[in-house]
Parts: C-alpha cells; sequence; structure tokens
C-alpha cells in the first residue's frame, strides 16, 4: 500500500521540491497566456516568479533556487514580450531582498513579522517591475494594472507557499538546493 501524499511530500528532499516549485511556476505563468476575464472584465495575472523567489527565500540564499528563478524569469519575459532580463532580474533582487530582511530581522520569534515580510517583498518586487516598465516606457505607467497583479500574487502565496519549502530550516546548509 502505498503511502499517503502528505508523508512522503514531508520526506522529499530539496531537489525534488525545487523541481516541483519550478514546475508549478511555470504551470502558472504558461496558464496566464490565455484569456484573462471574468464577466468581460479582465483578471490581474499573478507573478509566479515573485512568489516562487520569496517561498524559496525563506531558508536562505542558495544556487539552484537562484537558477530556476533566471527560467522563470526568462519565461516571464518572453510571454510578456518584456525586455529579456527585467524579470530575471526583478526575481532575484526580490529572492536577495527577502533572504536579506529574514535573515536580519528575527522571523522565526516574531510572527507578525514572519506573515507580513513576505508580503513586503511581492510589494517590492511588483514596485520594481513598475520602474522596469516606468524606465522603458519613458512615461508614467499605469498603476491599476500593477496592483491588481500585486493583489493577485498576494493571493496566490499563501496557497502555494508550502509548496515552495526546500525543506530545510532557516540557516541550515544545504548545499546546492
Amino acid at each position: 500500500m502505498t503511502e499517503p501524499v502528505l508523508a512522503q511530500w514531508r520526506r522529499a528532499g530539496p531537489n525534488i521540491r525545487l523541481l516541483l516549485g519550478t514546475g508549478l511556476a511555470t504551470g502558472i505563468i504558461l496558464i496566464g497566456l490565455t484569456p484573462r476575464s471574468l464577466f468581460g472584465i479582465d483578471v490581474a495575472w499573478p507573478f509566479a516568479g515573485l512568489v516562487a523567489a520569496v517561498g524559496w527565500a525563506r531558508v536562505g540564499l542558495s544556487i539552484r533556487p537562484m537558477l530556476a528563478l533566471c527560467l522563470l524569469g526568462l519565461l516571464q519575459d518572453l510571454t510578456s514580450m518584456a525586455p529579456l532580463g527585467c524579470f530575471v532580474i526583478v526575481n532575484l533582487v526580490t529572492y536577495g531582498l527577502y533572504a536579506a530582511m529574514a535573515g536580519a530581522l528575527d522571523t522565526a520569534h516574531d510572527p507578525v513579522l514572519d506573515r507580513l515580510l513576505p508580503y513586503l517583498s511581492l510589494l517590492a518586487g511588483t514596485v520594481m517591475l513598475w520602474l522596469v516598465a516606468y524606465m522603458l516606457a519613458s512615461q508614467t505607467v499605469a498603476l491599476l494594472p500593477l496592483l491588481g497583479a500585486w493583489l493577485t500574487t498576494s493571493l496566490l502565496y499563501p496557497i502555494v507557499q508550502p509548496l515552495l519549502q526546500l525543506n530545510r530550516r532557516p540557516g541550515e546548509f544545504g548545499g546546492l538546493a
């Protein structure tokens, strides 16, 4: 008899978790290519790369999540017709920002910080995307679509965050994963 999926997931190593998290984020990005309207109203699609960046940064910096974020960023660049590297840079900066803030602040003993910090990091990533769009367009970019994307990204985060945990404790050496 097979073990329950949850028990297998608890025993899964960081490499399997990283691959599944990358696949999940890729799927979210690719589903975003479909028309997204509800009763004639355009629905903002979440930035899956930012969700992955914050989810993977909870345990600190590591090379494999950074490489996965580069691939996700390139996919986001291609699907959104942004110049190559825009989403890569924003994903990596958001990853580093969250890891630095979580390392500098005592999130393990402060539940308010532990709950608030991911959303502030997602907001910082969204603001960086707005700044990149502003610099590329050389004019003011509409805030409402980015605010909608931040809201959907913030709603997506608590749903997929357990799937993005790399099965390491903060500060634990995890090698390349």
